[in-house]
């Protein structure tokens, strides 16, 4: 993630510097204006939460963190006509929603962000209207809330446990990926727009804390210990830590995903004319195809539990889908010098995420799959990408960014190999084993957002490098295993298809495991992050 996010904040850093040297800003260029705004955001792309009721049906729902009301104001520099550069300031506080309710108990959540948001800004202008791209960094500091009921149904008087605990400390980054348009009032000082925005940030809380906890109404927080209520989360943890009682529990460290795509509205302040100029005359040469390579950096992608089995450690790391190289294709289509849009194609050769004693997903289903450590995982996927451009030129270097709607199909596939001691006792059951699973099916949405610069080899074509930023995150519908010996014997052949082959659904009743041997095997979805930033460089022919 921080490989991605050095790209962003290089490309970022080094733009106004690059241009500045290029071509003087004239005085009339240079403008200040002032910013605020009020939106409502809708959860995104949380964890996917199982639940189940008394009669055994499962539902499968995604968690909504990022849904609530936001307050942001920020401070703009009009660099050139169509590029500025803005900072703003921002706080989120979230609703109580629903993260699951089943017959064992509930649990609600909601969180606060106070974030720093340092943007690039791309304008322009068609009639009286003027729509903008803004692609920024994120740097903030959340606190998440949680009330949980548990009722334990096998105590002779069903005992109601209460809780409610907070996630706390350490600093998030993510991406803001802004799309909007701003109008001009009668009065040229002040301005109103409105703008969708998008912002994926992933949490690691650094401490964990419980404060409040009744039993069947009456409290109970005073007879926990400070190792009951209080928790420090770390990137790396032996397996033989201990827990004294009178000090704070430590646990790997933990990922909470707080995205949200928000609705936007507020007021401009200009400090002089703003106007943006016209930008009617179109390119003698208005269509262009395009080609690039790339490699993806994973970018709040999925955690997981590397087993160092030598030291008896366990260490957090990190798996993204699209990581690893990408080939992109595209054509685009210029309304005028500034404005266009744009239909691209790419495919993630997704890199192996492979260690020297395997990864723990936390929470991977021993009922599917192998209760081991994956020696070895990796995604791809084909992604189309409809979007829509701004570009500026600053003599002969031209930026640009584009912002999109990604559509993808994918694959992910993981390998499992293990060895069970031989035992006097159960003498079959030992062996070296080796599993090979494919998940794959369904369609994944998502979006993107692009900053790159442009140079002209030629008249009509271009070389140009970019970074995107990629969010979309995968749920297969169907699993398939695709390779089970035991001692280097093949034992495919042998195993029933309820055993090799599984659906995915987001709901369904738990008596389907009766099924067995017979029926497909059925279980409630996986989601696998391809969140990724992709530094990628290519050439544009202009037709």
């Amino acid at each position: 993630m921080k490989k991605g996010f050095r790209i962003l904040i290089l490309i970022a850093v080094l733009l106004p510097f690059s241009t500045s040297a290029i071509n003087k800003i004239p005085d009339s260029l240079s403008k200040f204006y002032f910013k605020a705004s009020v939106g409502y955001g809708l959860g995104i792309n949380g964890e996917l939460v199982e639940n189940t009721d008394k009669d055994g049906n499962i539902t499968n729902t995604q968690s909504k963190l990022g849904t609530g009301f936001g307050f942001s104001a920020s401070a703009g520099y009009q660099l050139f006509p169509h590029l500025g550069f803005e900072m703003g300031i921002g706080y989120f506080t979230g609703i109580k929603t629903n993260l699951f309710s089943s017959y064992y108990g509930s649990e609600t959540n909601n969180g606060t962000i106070i974030q720093c948001v340092p943007s690039v800004v791309f304008a322009s202008r068609l009639g009286h209207f003027h729509p903008y791209l803004k692609l920024g960094l994120i740097l903030a500091l959340p606190e998440v809330y949680a009330e949980t009921t548990e009722i334990d149904k096998y105590s002779p008087n069903q005992a109601t446990t209460d809780s409610k605990f907070k996630y706390y400390n350490g600093l998030a980054l993510g991406v803001q990926t802004v799309m909007g348009c701003t109008v001009p009032l009668s009065n040229s000082r002040f301005s109103i727009f409105a703008e969708v925005s998008f912002s994926n940030v992933g949490y690691f809380p650094e401490r964990y804390q419980k404060y409040a906890q009744t039993v069947n109404g009456t409290d109970d927080l005073s007879k926990l210990t400070i190792s009951d209520k209080q928790s420090i989360y770390k990137t790396k943890l032996s397996n033989t830590t201990t827990n004294p009682s009178d000090q704070p529990s430590y646990y790997l460290q933990t990922l909470i995903h707080f995205n949200t795509l928000a609705f936007n509205i507020g007021l401009k302040w200009n400090l002089g004319n703003l106007s943006i100029p016209t930008s009617d005359e179109r390119k003698e040469n208005p269509f262009y195809v395009r080609l690039q390579v790339g490699y993806g950096f994973e970018e709040n992608g999925d955690l997981y539990y590397d087993d160092q089995e030598e030291s008896h450690d366990l260490q957090t790391t990190y798996f993204s889908g699209g990581s690893g190289l990408n080939i992109g294709l595209g054509a685009g289509y210029m309304i005028n010098e500034n404005l266009g849009v744009d239909l691209g194609a790419n495919y993630a050769f997704g890199a192996s995420l492979k260690t020297k004693y395997g990864v723990l997903m936390p929470h991977e289903n021993p009922f599917l799959f192998p209760d081991e450590p994956i020696g070895s995982l990796n995604g791809n996927m084909l992604q189309v990408n409809p979007s829509v451009v701004l570009a500026t030129h600053i003599q002969k270097i031209k930026p640009y960014a584009r912002i999109g709607m990604l559509i993808g199909a994918g694959e992910i596939n993981s390998v499992y190999d293990y060895n069970i001691p031989i035992s006097n006792s159960y003498p079959g059951l030992g062996g070296q084993f080796h599993y090979a699973y494919k998940l794959y099916g369904g369609i994944a949405l998502g979006y993107n957002a692009v900053l790159g610069i442009a140079y002209p080899l030629r008249k009509n074509m271009d070389i140009y490098t970019e970074a995107a930023f990629n969010n979309i995150y995968y749920v297969p519908t169907n699993g398939a295993l695709i390779q089970y010996s035991k001692d280097g014997v093949n034992q495919l052949p042998n195993i029933n298809n309820y055993s090799k082959t599984i659906n995915f659904k987001y709901s369904y009743n738990e008596s389907v495991f009766a099924n067995y041997p017979d029926k497909v095997q059925i279980a409630s979805p996986l989601q696998y992050s391809f969140n990724t930033i992709v530094a990628s460089i290519g050439v544009r022919v202009w037709l």
